[in-house]
């Protein structure tokens, strides 16, 4: 007797939203728990947005992301690009939806794709243009992939019951960490360097309140009452604690201060709480400047640093968010003909003396106009600046030029003598 064929959609297999039969990090997050590292310490989602290190570097990222503004732009025929302001896809990003502002969209959108795995954001179309773009709740959605093309298909099921199913050119997927199965988040990846940050945050508290020593001892000879310590203790501290510390010490009979340090161990303590912050960033790839982490940090390598995180960290978080909006708000023959780009000039131009030179010397040869420069600086055209600054001795080349003299490399210049 012949098998029943499956259905497309048995062939799939799929990414289940989380229920208590399957929790995800949030439902575990519930009931407080959350992965067990061998430290002892169970990180979720949540708890380690209490570690200030990890807390610093996902803001880090999420809030530079959603502070850089993304544009739409138009390829145009000589090679160049124009932005095109009037494009629908340009007004969405401007406002995603009518109470979500762009740097609130952008932001809520990393935030769930560090801290869950995945960002997702579902298109509302209208005449065929997609009008906003809506987020959507980790763990909401359920996904399920075609074995043989590895297609994606998005359901969606809403409180009120039933179900409502996506495809991928309505949905806008964020996924940091590909994986066959549900993504893994960075928390999830880092947990166990994440549970050391925590275990150490929770000894240094420890260690300054219940078990906290006091900066010096007073011994006296003989015997003392209650009475007479706590006389002298207060005698001691009214006469040298705070801001008169320095002073000269004198008591009623013969009395030693011993002043106690930091054992060794307690002071590798604080070189552990420095190695605990360096795998942070390793989990997150930043600049340990960026975390508060100023050791090896200099004048000199500290714009080089800046750099680093505009290349090897922010880079691919951007690429990854221009395809995920492009492969939604620009149908397939509009990607032949534009594409959405973030903005980073604010991130790469370096201090005003160095970019006002280097302005200068591209202004002044035959490299940029006028204009173009002051229009990288955001300031409007003057008149006359569109001509190329030609550099002395040498002549704009004539029209006839190239039919003259052909074979010179230097044809297309007349040097004056």
């Amino acid at each position: 007797m012949a098998m029943p064929k499956k259905s497309r959609r048995q062939e799939q297999h799929e990414e289940k939203a989380w229920t208590l039969d399957a929790p995800g990090e949030e439902i575990l997050a519930l009931f407080g728990a959350g992965a067990v590292t061998a430290a002892g310490e169970a990180v979720s989602s949540e708890s380690a947005m209490r570690v200030p290190a990890v807390a610093a570097a996902i803001r880090t990222i999420a809030e530079t992301v959603a502070s850089l503004p993304i544009h739409v732009f138009k390829r145009s025929a000589d090679g160049g690009r124009e932005r095109d302001r009037d494009h629908a896809a340009a007004k969405v990003l401007e406002r995603p939806a009518p109470w979500l502002d762009a740097y609130t969209f952008k932001l809520r959108l990393v935030l769930d794709a560090i801290r869950h795995g995945r960002g997702i954001a579902v298109a509302a179309r209208g005449g065929g243009e997609v009008r906003e773009l809506h987020r959507i709740a980790p763990g909401a959605l359920r996904v399920e992939h075609d074995d043989l093309t590895g297609e994606p298909a998005y359901v969606l099921t809403p409180k009120t019951g039933g179900e409502r199913r996506y495809e991928w050119v309505d949905v806008v997927d964020i996924v940091p960490v590909p994986s066959d199965g549900a993504p893994p988040s960075l928390i999830h990846l880092g947990r166990e360097a994440i549970g050391f940050a925590a275990i150490l945050q929770k000894h240094g508290s420890r260690l300054f309140a219940n078990g906290a020593r006091p900066s010096g001892l007073l011994s006296f000879e003989g015997n003392l009452s209650a009475t007479e310590i706590r006389n002298r203790i207060a005698v001691w501290n009214a006469a040298h604690g705070g801001a008169k510390s320095g002073g000269t010490a004198a008591m009623d009979r013969k009395a030693e201060y011993t002043a106690l340090t930091l054992s060794s161990v307690d002071a590798q303590f604080l070189e552990l709480w420095r190695f605990a912050i360096l795998e942070i960033a390793r989990l997150f790839r930043l600049p340990p400047h960026m975390l508060g982490e100023l050791d090896r940090a200099t004048h000199a390598n500290s714009e080089e640093m800046g750099l680093q995180f505009v290349s090897y960290t922010l880079r691919p978080w951007l690429d990854l968010i221009e395809g995920a909006l492009s492969r939604v708000l620009l149908s397939e023959a509009e990607r032949e003909t534009h594409f959405l780009e973030f903005q980073l000039d604010d991130l790469t131009r370096g201090n005003i003396a160095t970019r006002f030179a280097a302005l200068h010397t591209a202004i002044g040869g035959p490299f940029l106009t006028t204009n173009e420069g002051r229009a990288i600086e955001n300031r409007p055209a003057i008149e006359g600046g569109d001509a190329l600054n030609q550099p002395q001795g040498v002549v704009a080349p004539r029209a006839d030029a190239g039919a003259t003299v052909q074979d010179e490399p230097s044809a297309n210049l007349r040097v004056v003598a």
